[in-house]
């Protein structure tokens, strides 16, 4: 690695500190520091140009190539002290946001604490959410021979709310998290799922009142299910709870937290699992 990108581990960063001149003659010994860069542990990489007096736009390409390569491993790159005369060709040539501009490096570090932060919280999530999204997979195997695919996690935010007909609404509560799932779908979904469970061609001589009494059975057992293996899994005592069977065309849901939506894709249609958690 060439010794002009002096770069060392510290407060849990990658920092680099960046040589006087960066131009199209040391690109190729940038490129191949890079390849070395890639491959460090480190969640975040600081660009400090503390010292850059010149830096061409004919050397923006590595660093945007370097942060796509970051972006795809859930790593991030930060620049500071970058010099009032190179801010304005980051802006004019586009490349500003690539740098990800930092007012200091306490910025960097909150950023990176708050990186951690939001990653463990999505490590719980996936923990809690996986017994829900096994549980729906097997009753959909298993009681309505229907192969079923989780596709992947929406993010919803507060204030939207959801819209479906049928769905199942159960409380999430213990010491330590506080939340709810909803397992929802539209009505004629619903209809053409109670058909595969009851090996009916159709549900048309079904009153409204049996498919909706049917609703609550199908959905108790899955969401039951999923709240044992929760608890089993998670080592988490969970509060005594039972689902909520609602019907209608549109319930506020998780309107003021955010919450992670699990759409599945089926021959019958499509449905999905929202999770909201405070933990």
């Amino acid at each position: 690695m060439s010794e002009l990108f002096q770069s060392e581990e510290k407060d849990g960063m990658h920092i680099v500190t960046l040589p006087s001149v960066i131009d199209s003659k040391n690109t190729p010994q940038l490129e191949s520091a890079m390849k070395f860069w890639i491959k460090n542990r480190c969640q975040m990489h600081l660009m400090d140009m503390k010292n850059v007096s010149t830096f061409m736009p004919s050397a923006y390409r590595p660093f945007v190539q370097f942060c796509s390569d970051l972006k795809a491993q859930d790593k991030i790159m930060v620049s500071i002290n970058i010099p009032d005369k190179i801010m304005p060709n980051l802006i004019d040539n586009g490349v500003k946001a690539v740098f990800n501009v930092l007012p200091s490096m306490d910025h960097a570090r909150r950023m990176l604490q708050d990186k951690i932060k939001a990653q463990s919280k999505s490590k719980v999530n996936v923990q809690l959410i996986n017994p829900f999204i096994e549980s729906t997979l097997h009753f959909m195997k298993e009681q309505a021979n229907l192969e079923v695919e989780a596709l992947k996690p929406i993010l919803k935010h507060p204030g939207e709310y959801s819209k479906f007909q049928i769905a199942g609404h159960m409380l999430i509560k213990s010491p330590k998290l506080e939340g709810s799932i909803v397992l929802g779908f539209q009505r004629i979904v619903f209809e053409k799922l109670y058909a595969e469970i009851m090996r009916e061609a159709n549900v048309g001589s079904q009153t409204q009142e049996e498919i909706d009494q049917s609703a609550g059975e199908i959905l108790n057992i899955v969401l039951g299910r999923a709240k044992v293996a929760l608890q089993e899994k998670s080592q988490i005592e969970l509060e005594q709870s039972f689902p909520e069977i609602l019907i209608g065309d549109s319930y506020k849901i998780h309107e003021k937290i955010s919450a992670i939506i699990v759409p599945f894709k089926s021959s019958i249609g499509s449905f999905y699992l929202e999770i909201g958690f405070m933990l």
